[in-house]
């Protein structure tokens, strides 16, 4: 597919702070199924932010650009070592994309990182029960339904 030939998953640094970030977490139809929805983003919350992940080992975060363009993001969050585990989080913030497979192959890239790094055994993602978007992200890249709590179902998979 021509548009996953032009994704690039690049460490975020603090260059991405840009208002066009701060537009998508504030757009109601972009963080309908994510917990974002209940609050109000500005340039100073997400450079609190920002700076909280780049200083915390256990987050790995990544911009997501399609032709240079940044449209997204995604980490590996609450990497475990005790537990050889972490969770993955996806937000693809450039409606003009969705459902051209940029979140699936975002995740896949996101499972391979994992299997590189050897410490991580365990990959979790939540996904809203009403978002079938990303449960078909998560269950395309072989993960499997764990439990669900307060509309969440947590999927995991085994690295």
């Amino acid at each position: 597919m021509e548009t996953i030939d032009q994704i690039r998953l690049k460490p975020a640094t603090m260059s991405l702070l840009s208002q066009k970030w701060v537009d998508w977490l504030n757009d109601i139809e972009v963080v309908r199924f994510s917990n974002q929805r209940n609050q109000m983003h500005t340039l100073d919350s997400q450079r609190e932010f920002l700076t909280r992940k780049l200083n915390d080992p256990s987050s790995k975060l990544f911009g997501i650009f399609f032709a240079r363009a940044h449209i997204g993001m995604v980490e590996l969050g609450n990497i475990n070592p005790e537990r050889d585990s972490a969770e993955v989080r996806y937000l693809i913030g450039e409606k003009t994309l969705w459902g051209k497979g940029i979140a699936s192959f975002v995740v896949k890239k996101m499972v391979e990182m994992s299997r590189e790094l050897q410490t991580i055994k365990l990959l979790e993602a939540g996904a809203d029960t009403r978002n079938t978007g990303s449960i078909k992200v998560l269950l395309k890249n072989g993960f499997q339904p764990a439990h669900e709590k307060d509309d969440i179902q947590w999927f995991r998979k085994v690295i």
